[in-house]
């Protein structure tokens, strides 16, 4: 028995035709197309219950065709899989009732169950995808992490925090942040041994004032991703730790203030 018809959309073929190999092996009717013109015709001549969508695509991109779809075929639900999540694009997409968005590489099971629950409709809420860019309104909340990210933190097991220069260095380890993570990091530092909301986090990095649900899937895949990095260098206890329901929590402890840069265990 069919389970329902996916519409695969990615222009790296070997993305496109893992995944559509994976969805036949679940039972799933999968057509996989390479852009975004060529999925607005499939989608205008048959009826498909999920897309999945890559945002980085050769003529029309992700959420160009999430803009299109969003109103034309308002049923049908959408997960967004990219190599390219921004905070910025995360928002963007989650304006279009996309149902969940997900970072490369994501393992078969993430996404299967990330489409087993966009089909059976667990999804947020109509009123907490109204999403509101407020970076201009909200400018001095999203400078309240500033400090941090200007600061280099010089660990006492040797690991050095740069979150200016995107980059965090132990031994020979070097690991290279992304703009969103160096944001991430900054704020999750300055609130030390405290659990930071998943509201609160994306309201600090970034100055958006979303949902509790809308932040959560938001942060997901970025601090999955995150924390793969930091796995390179060795840390007790781990580093960002997931309060269930809650947020997100760094623990460091800090030396006394010395005119030294700050020293952190963790």
């Amino acid at each position: 028995m069919v389970k329902a018809r996916i519409l695969v959309v990615d222009d790296e073929e070997v993305a496109r035709l893992s995944l559509l190999r994976i969805l036949q092996l679940e039972g799933y009717e999968v057509t996989a197309v390479g852009d975004g013109e060529t999925a607005l015709r499939e989608l205008s001549r048959s009826a498909f219950d999920l897309m999945i969508l890559d945002l980085k695509m050769h003529g029309l991109s992700g959420i160009e065709v999430v803009t299109q779809t969003s109103e034309a075929f308002p049923n049908l639900k959408v997960v967004i899989l990219t190599a390219f999540g921004s905070m910025d694009t995360a928002i963007q997409a989650l304006r279009y009732r996309v149902n969940d968005y997900l970072i490369k590489p994501a393992s078969p099971k993430d996404i299967l169950k990330s489409l087993e629950k966009a089909l059976s409709g667990e999804s947020l809420p109509g009123s907490e995808h109204e999403v509101s860019d407020v970076r201009a309104a909200n400018r001095s909340v999203a400078a309240i992490s500033k400090p941090y990210e200007q600061t280099v933190f010089h660990a006492s097991n040797g690991v050095i925090i740069d979150c200016m220069r995107r980059r965090i260095t132990w031994q020979d380890v070097v690991i290279h942040l992304t703009p969103t993570e160096a944001k991430i990091f900054g704020v999750l530092l300055e609130n030390n041994a405290l659990v930071v909301r998943h509201q609160e986090l994306v309201q600090k990095a970034y100055g958006y004032r979303i949902g509790a649900g809308e932040a959560a899937k938001i942060l997901r895949p970025i601090l999955s991703r995150l924390n793969s990095k930091l796995e390179k260098i060795p840390v007790q206890g781990g580093w960002i730790r997931s309060i269930r329901g809650s947020g997100y929590l760094l623990e460091t402890e800090r030396a006394e203030p010395s005119g030294e840069p700050p020293a952190v265990k963790f």
